[in-house]
């Protein structure tokens, strides 16, 4: 249940940072690639944790 959680916190938080990087990219012309350099690490802790999970997952069942 605890890792539920923290797996919805993160995912929100994501979708946040994702959502208004890019609401403020359409409002500011002149920071853009600063707002898109901000979503890409953000999505890519997203993945590089998602895949982290799913192996630990995998290793457990394997055992």
């Amino acid at each position: 249940m605890s890792q539920k959680i923290k797996e919805l916190g993160f995912v929100i938080s994501t979708t946040l940072l994702v959502g208004g990087s890019l609401g403020l990219a359409v409002v500011d012309k002149d920071y853009r690639p600063v707002f898109a350099d901000i979503v890409q690490v953000c999505l890519g802790g997203y993945v590089g944790w998602v895949t982290s999970n799913q192996h630990d997952a995998n290793k457990d069942k394997n055992e």
